[in-house]
């Protein structure tokens, strides 16, 4: 009962106003604390979220029954009993996710990462697994918990006044960590154990650091670039304090030793990787110093994926500080901007520079607590009047949350943040970023590295050009043009910047005004095939040409009505379906799909959903590939509802309010991919006029995963609803689906009827 009164109180009867002040900064601290441990562990047991979930989760099951850090068949038989949601559809090496598994032998795999991260979640796994809980639990508390540590430890061990304390705090909780909570990954341990070794650091407990450090390190080695500073601090502290021979005393020695015995964690997994892979690390395999000096740049100012998408005032905060402080001639700046930058130029060796990117790549994750505490510690030495010290809070806690929220709501995954897509929009000239990261934003995918075309960002509202980068080769220059379409005007004041670029075969930006009229070109249907009018297939004669829209069909039906669905067909010949990595669109009814919302419905056949979403004029649909291509037949047929499945009785109502989290139950075994119709209808009067309805489909009351849908009719309120892949990122249900229903602003919508069909 002490210790909880102690934790509330602000300040004892007839202490003064100063100490009450920073009372209430730590009281402030602590409920801040304990609704983010709350929350924390909330987000923990919600649901997992995964990329490379068998080089974390199998070394699981090895460790467990065969006390073993390599994997093999008979650990994916048992992970399908300890794991079932995430393990049914494996059945052996080649059907793992992403696996990222080194092969030591035919049927013995070893992780890509160090399992240290896997060891630290297996005593909640054996926990979990002794009550009968969902064991994937233990990786998404793991991570919880490790986080709340850090944050606890960082806010009773950093001395600094109670107005820095805050801060700290404050930049913790609003830093994108909660965001790996439940993301099977290594991230969240780095993170913490990093925090608590550079607090631990800081006073004095040099020893225990550098063991956190080096464990830390062992799933990813550049995290070692926290280890290189202690060192190097190390042995500046010995030979300013020594003198000559007696450094070299059997004390000394020894406590040398001793402190390099802290690090032995890190050689760990160099020695595993050398004896059954033969390497010292995978990760190393990536290192190169081409465009390094870009890679580095990017980390720290770019704001699509670097400290500047995080938090661009503080890190403009933490080097003015530290240039200030090093003016004053007050060395110990050097050590937390060691911290902060040479684990950056150590994962800066890497070449995947997109690595899994929200609006942050995670790398910067794992010397962020560098940030965070440099600019606490300096801060508190340098800025000593109390009215600095509180607009420095201010300013630096408001600029963190605003670019949390501008760069996160919405959340674009594998593409440009909230604040690179408004430059690109308004203001191209202001965002030129590193090449392979423009190249992997402007597809929405991870990569990007082999830049073999020019890449093109169109604004989102109207299809126009803001930015291009090309190679700059006399072929390039003339594809670059080729590939767009505007007004005479428009393209010849392109082509004339084009054409001032040197033909010295790097790569250049072109900027576009804001109010020019330049979009993808396409050719006119003259120079085309007609498509037949019963949708049979037609043999195109010219095949798509790289950096042209190969070609442009008009169907020889009726324009399409108002919300009517086609589906589209395409089939090329052997060995010339495009590429993931190419850069292939489809142009339907006067709607852009790329690459990523086209399903495969045979090994060289390309199945799309078209919706007539508009009233068509002149209904075209247009193909287009960066290279060429030999299409063999398309096709295009209106769908149908068939096998019509009632879920509800007619006079039934079901009251949904928006984010309720049953919704109504489609009873439908799940295949993946697969489009149904879903029918619905709702009373006149319980919305609004002027009030949409809108439905979203979840796979599982458990993990909550939202399908977007159209709505493809006004008055019967039709939707489209596919049931997805639930391969990628979570499990198939077992029960069906469950679909809510809500109004556009927030008001409940009562479904009277609701009936399924198979849409094809």
């Amino acid at each position: 009962m002490n210790y909880i009164s102690s934790f509330f109180r602000t300040a004892e009867k007839g202490e003064d106003k100063k100490y009450t002040k920073n009372g209430i900064m730590l009281l402030t601290c602590r409920v801040i604390i304990l609704g983010m441990t709350l929350l924390y562990i909330v987000k923990a047991f919600i649901g997992a979220y995964y990329h490379e979930i068998d080089s974390y989760v199998l070394p699981t099951i090895s460790m467990e029954y065969r006390h073993s850090l390599l994997i093999t068949q008979e650990d994916i038989g048992q992970a399908k009993i300890d794991y079932p949601e995430y393990y049914k559809d494996v059945d052996d090496f080649e059907s793992l996710r992403s696996s990222r598994l080194k092969k030591v032998t035919q049927d013995r795999w070893a992780s890509f990462y160090f399992p240290s991260y896997s060891a630290c979640c297996m005593p909640l796994k054996l926990i979990f697994q002794l009550i009968g809980a969902d064991q994937m639990w233990a990786f998404t508390v793991t991570n919880a918990l490790f986080v709340i540590a850090a944050l606890i430890y960082m806010y009773n061990r950093l001395k600094v006044p109670p107005l820095f304390k805050l801060l700290a705090v404050l930049m913790f909780v609003l830093s994108p960590i909660d965001m790996y909570i439940q993301y099977i990954s290594a991230e969240a341990m780095m993170f913490s154990l990093v925090t608590i070794a550079l607090v631990m650091y800081t006073n004095d407990k040099y020893r225990l650091s550098a063991v956190l450090i080096s464990v830390a390190s062992m799933t990813n080695p550049t995290v070692m670039g926290f280890g290189i500073v202690m060192v190097a601090e190390y042995l500046v502290r010995m030979f300013s304090r020594r003198r000559s021979v007696k450094i070299f005393s059997r004390g000394n020695i020894l406590e040398t030793l001793k402190y390099a015995c802290c690090f032995l964690p890190c050689f760990v997994p160099f020695v595993f990787n050398f004896i059954y892979l033969g390497t010292g690390n995978p990760t190393t395999d990536s290192a190169t110093v081409t465009d390094y000096g870009a890679r580095v740049l990017s980390y720290l100012f770019d704001v699509n994926i670097g400290f500047s998408a995080l938090a661009p005032v503080t890190l403009a905060a933490f080097l003015v500080l530290t240039a200030v402080s090093l003016a004053r001639k007050n060395f110990t700046a050097l050590r937390y901007f060691g911290f902060f930058i040479v684990p950056l130029l150590a994962y800066s060796l890497m070449l995947f520079i997109n690595c899994v990117p929200v609006f942050f790549v995670r790398y910067v994750m794992w010397n962020y607590p560098a940030l965070i505490l440099g600019t606490v510690v300096l801060g508190s030495r340098i800025i000593v009047r109390p009215i600095k010290q509180y607009v420095f809070s201010g300013v630096v806690t408001a600029s963190t949350a605003a670019m949390l929220c501008i760069n996160s709501i919405p959340m674009y995954y594998f593409g440009f943040n909230g604040a690179s897509r408004f430059l690109l929009e308004y203001f191209p000239e202001l965002y030129s970023p590193y090449r392979g990261t423009f190249y992997a934003g402007t597809d929405g995918f991870s990569w990007g590295y082999t830049i073999d075309r020019p890449s093109m960002y169109f604004s989102p509202d109207d299809g126009t050009l803001r930015k291009c980068l090309f190679r700059a080769t006399d072929e390039y220059k003339a594809q670059v043009v080729s590939m767009l379409k505007g007004s005479s005007e428009d393209i010849s004041k392109f082509s004339q910047m084009v054409d001032s670029v040197p033909s010295d075969g790097g790569f250049h930006y072109i900027n576009v005004s804001h109010f020019s009229g330049i979009k993808l070109w396409k050719k006119t249907s003259e120079e085309m095939g007609l498509l037949t009018a019963d949708g049979a297939a037609l043999d195109i004669a010219e095949n798509i040409t790289a950096g042209r829209t190969g070609c442009i069909l008009e169907p020889g039906v009726e324009p399409p009505e108002k919300y009517a669905l086609y589906k589209l067909e395409i089939e090329f010949e052997d060995g010339d379906f495009p590429r993931r990595t190419d850069n292939f669109s489809v142009n339907a009814f006067g709607e852009f799909y790329k690459e990523r919302f086209i399903g495969i419905s045979g090994e060289n056949t390309m199945s799309i959903i078209c919706l007539a979403d508009e009233d068509i004029q002149d209904p075209e649909i247009s193909l287009w590939c960066d290279r060429d291509v030999r299409v063999k037949s398309v096709s295009l047929t209106p769908m149908k509802a068939v096998s019509a499945e009632v879920l509800a009785d007619s006079d039934s109502q079901v009251e949904l309010p928006e984010n309720n989290e049953d919704g109504v139950l489609i009873p439908a075994e799940y295949e993946p991919m697969k489009n149904y119709f879903l029918d619905v209808t709702i009373p006149e009067g319980s919305i609004s006029d002027d009030d949409e309805v809108y439905c979203m489909l979840y796979y599982s009351k458990r993990f909550n995963q939202e399908q977007a849908v159209y709505q493809l009719t006004d008055g019967e309120n039709r939707f489209l609803v596919n049931s997805g892949d639930t391969t990628i990122v979570s499990p198939a249900p077992d029960d069906g689906f469950y679909v809510k229903f809500f109004g556009s602003s927030g008001s409940p919508v009562t479904v009277e009827y609701a009936a399924l069909s198979i849409a094809q």
